[in-house]
């Protein structure tokens, strides 16, 4: 008779619980107006803005990027034609990914 072996089996499953250690970010802008130039220029100033508090956070951010510029015509049809009404200007004002988030306050940006 073969000698008995003893086996231990443990089956199970498990969770670990973490904080996240990165975070993308993805902002983007846009300007009406009655001209190229009143859409550009309401969408540069908005992006200036949205990038003067993203650059608060410094060390925080690993990467910022512009991706487009993309100035169009408002064209909606009426009566089967397309009637040019303004213009709408959008930018992907920044995008990264942020290594550490810093302790802000909830009223506002800095």
């Amino acid at each position: 008779m073969p000698a008995v072996t003893q086996e231990i089996l443990v089956r199970g499953c498990a969770q670990a619980r973490a904080m996240p250690d990165r975070a993308q970010l993805s902002v983007t802008v846009a300007g009406e107006g009655p001209s190229r130039n009143g859409a550009y220029g309401e969408a540069a100033e908005q992006a200036n803005a949205v990038d003067g508090v993203i650059a608060t956070y410094g060390d925080a951010l690993d990467r910022a990027a512009t991706a487009a510029l993309v100035v169009q015509p408002k064209t909606p049809y009426r009566k089967g034609e397309s009637v040019r009404t303004g213009w709408r200007a959008t930018r992907p004002a920044s995008t990264g990914s942020l290594t550490s988030l810093p302790t802000r306050s909830r009223s506002g940006p800095p």
